[in-house]
């Protein structure tokens, strides 16, 4: 059976090898964005570089590596990421920030605030009825599944906004 064609909970887990394979690959890869929206006489210009910080600052605890089934395990010592966004309205430096975990905090259980890092970044596209820009995030522990979905708003004005997983973006 194609592993397409299963049951959800019969999904072939990737294992230990092939998503260590895929974690030491990010380190060399950058995400790059440019793209620009129009709105009304509004043009919004949109950069964002995904990228990881090569600092070795981010130790996952042996516990999380030993889910794996290694029964020897040791702490991983994994880098942090970033997200470089700057927003331009009009010619207009509106916004212009890297964005880490620890701009996720206050959506993040202690857990996470000391061991997971952006996984993931992904622009979502601009919201015309609510005014602005949406960026996806994925906050977790490297080499696990442990870890939560949050997004970052931005508005023609360059005020942004955390939202956890459960936001409806009102």
């Amino acid at each position: 059976m194609a592993a397409a064609s299963r049951p959800e909970d019969e999904e072939a887990t990737p294992d230990f090898k092939h998503t260590l394979e895929i974690t030491l690959k990010s380190y060399n890869k950058i995400e790059r964005i440019d793209t620009t929206i129009t709105d009304g006489n509004d043009h919004l210009r949109i950069k964002m570089e995904y990228y990881c910080l090569h600092d070795s600052a981010l130790t996952v605890p042996k516990r999380y590596m030993s889910a794996w089934g290694k029964d020897n395990a040791n702490d991983f010592i994994t880098n942090n990421f970033a997200c470089k966004i700057q927003v331009l309205n009009n010619q207009d430096t509106v916004f212009n920030k890297a964005i880490t975990r620890t701009d996720f905090n206050s959506v993040l259980e202690d857990h996470l605030k000391k061991y997971a890092t952006l996984v993931t970044a992904k622009f979502e596209g601009y919201s015309k009825t609510k005014g602005y820009l949406i960026f996806s995030y994925s906050v977790s522990i490297p080499m696990t599944d442990v870890g939560v979905p949050a997004s970052l708003t931005i508005d023609k004005h360059g005020n942004s906004k955390i939202w956890d997983e459960y936001a409806k973006f009102n």
